[in-house]
């Protein structure tokens, strides 16, 4: 599961793999905790990539609402068709 959760972080898939990731990491470190397995140091970095990755992934998606949000909009000139006071 450590390793799942690596994966997942690295794959980002717009946030969702890394809370995926996220989510795996913490239930790894909690499984190993109880059953003494290998592998608390890959299931923290799965935890430590995921966290990187979805901060990224929002800053990725708050940039573009922000700069994209606005691309159906007019020029706020006018621009109607009107010949003025012939």
């Amino acid at each position: 599961m450590a390793i799942w959760s690596l994966i997942l972080s690295i794959l980002t898939l717009g946030g969702a793999g890394s809370l995926a990731g996220i989510i795996m990491g913490t239930v790894a470190r909690r499984q190993i905790a109880v059953t003494g397995e290998r592998g608390a140091g890959l299931a923290l970095a799965g935890i430590v990539v995921g966290v990187i990755t979805l901060v990224a992934a929002i800053g990725y998606w708050v940039f573009l609402g922000t700069h994209m949000g606005h691309a159906g909009g007019g020029s706020g000139y006018g621009g109607g068709g009107g010949g003025g006071g012939y």
